[in-house]
């Protein structure tokens, strides 16, 4: 059994707090205290978003249409929501509207899909782009609106560039600091996969940017440092084929934003930014470097592209590693792989290790969490070689705090009740479990709806 770490406010009324014990290393079912299996609704693409209280908020999503047989196709897909719905891990309840929204809800002006979201200061949540439906097909949307739960009701900026510049699908958002949140590649017009745009919710639109190469379909690691941090975009497609390289761009507090052609010049020592103005003063410190402000770009091992990749960042031996897991090998999105690699980030250099998944997979759900007191990845879903989902996962865990050691591999110990799912979300939750839920699953030759929500636990300390 594990606490409940929520906080109450001076002269909040006591909570409700329920224990739920699941088999470590399984997947299971969540049942409320009334014995109700608790869902999620039937969408794919959904975003999924922790707040400030540890509850889960499900944004949009579409539905798979009768009959449907290609899960990469768009046009697989309609009946897109404007639901914000919210899962509560305590009492393992799922609501169609936010507790905390107001007599209308917390609903979205327009039904979409595929879009970017993020949770920054205080609770506030940004949604942006994403597919919306015209007519009866999908087309990308610029479109950006918030929700803050002190409001409790979904709002624009008013801003007068309130919007992205460009339209956009199948790419990233980052909370940076202060509730700037940053937009990063995708496809829709061809500006929107070469660029970045920052936003935020009283200023709008306030900058852009070029990356160093175009992508859509690629996964993001947001890795904090002091004064700022790296967002690493891991893989993805674009019209040359599958990106076979990490592009870290470099931000830091003061609102620097790394993009292709940026000559300005900053510093670092350790795990420090500095702007430019302190590092005269700074170059005779130990482990001082200067940091010129372009997207860094990084080979993968072996120059093999990924399309829908998983990635996550563990902590391991006190230094950051990001995990770049699975994905495509190509565009057609039909040959998995089962390749693993490792990014240290201080050293800004690939661990070298042997180690591969014991199924390939292709759009996996990938989520850092605690396996024993160690660093830990949880490999769940995902489409295999045979054009299926797949119901089982895996676990990557580093048995002890030595930096030098390396992770090994083990199955989850059942599979998903309900089979495997691609474009689903798994997110770490304060109870200990990930949860995983929402997306499409294809056991059955066709693209159908998976409804059911699964808890994952690990290992006991």
């Amino acid at each position: 059994a594990r606490s409940i770490p929520f906080d109450l406010a001076p002269g909040e009324p006591a909570r409700k707090m329920s224990v739920y014990v699941t088999a470590p290393n399984r997947y299971a079912l969540a049942f409320d205290d009334d014995g109700v299996t608790a869902k999620a609704g039937t969408r794919v693409g959904a975003a999924a978003v922790v707040m400030p209280d540890h509850n889960v908020l499900f944004i949009g999503g579409a539905e798979p249409h009768q009959g449907a047989t290609e899960p990469f196709n768009m046009a697989s897909y309609g009946n897109y929501s404007k639901t914000v719905a919210e899962y509560d891990p305590n009492l393992r309840t799922t609501s169609p509207q936010p507790s905390w929204s107001g007599l209308s809800g917390a609903r979205l002006s327009k039904g979409r899909a595929f879009t970017g979201a993020a949770t920054g200061d205080q609770g506030l949540v940004a949604i942006a782009g994403g597919y919306i439906l015209v007519g009866d097909q999908p087309k990308e949307t610029n479109l950006v609106e918030f929700v803050d739960p002190t409001v409790g009701t979904m709002q624009k900026s008013t801003a007068v560039k309130a919007n992205l510049e460009h339209a956009r699908a199948h790419h990233t958002m980052t909370h940076l600091f202060n509730n700037y949140f940053l937009v990063a590649g995708g496809v829709g017009a061809e500006q929107a996969a070469y660029t970045w745009e920052l936003w935020h919710p009283k200023h709008g639109r306030v900058d852009n940017g070029e990356l160093g190469q175009a992508r859509w379909n690629h996964a993001t690691v947001n890795v904090r440092l002091d004064g700022g941090g790296l967002v690493v975009l891991v893989g993805g497609e674009n019209d040359n084929g599958p990106i076979a390289n990490l592009e870290i761009i470099r931000y830091d507090n003061a609102g620097n934003i790394a993009y292709k052609g940026n000559g300005k010049v900053g510093c670092q020592i350790g795990q420090s930014l500095y702007p430019a103005s302190k590092c005269a003063a700074l170059k005779s410190k130990a482990g001082y470097k200067d940091i010129v402000w372009t997207p860094v770009i990084k080979e993968l091992p072996g120059k093999v592209g990924r399309v829908l990749p998983g990635a996550a960042q563990v902590v391991h031996g006190g230094r950051p590693l990001l995990a770049v897991v699975g994905g495509f090998t190509d565009t057609d999105k039909t040959q998995a792989s089962a390749r693993v690699e490792l990014y240290d980030v201080q050293s800004e250099g690939w661990l070298g290790h042997s180690l591969q998944l014991e199924t390939a997979r292709g759009g996996p759900q990938v989520v850092a969490t605690g396996e024993g007191g160690s660093a830990a990845l949880l490999i769940s879903g995902g489409v295999g070689a045979d054009a299926k989902t797949i119901g089982s996962g895996e676990v990557l865990a580093w048995p002890d705090s030595d930096k030098a050691s390396k992770p090994v591999r083990k199955r989850v110990l059942n599979d998903q009740p309900k089979g495997g799912r691609i474009f689903a979300v798994a997110v770490p939750l304060s109870t200990g479990h990930v949860l995983l839920t929402g997306g499409a699953t294809t056991e059955k030759n066709d693209v159908s709806p998976h409804a059911g929500l699964s808890l994952w636990q690990p290992n006991a300390p």
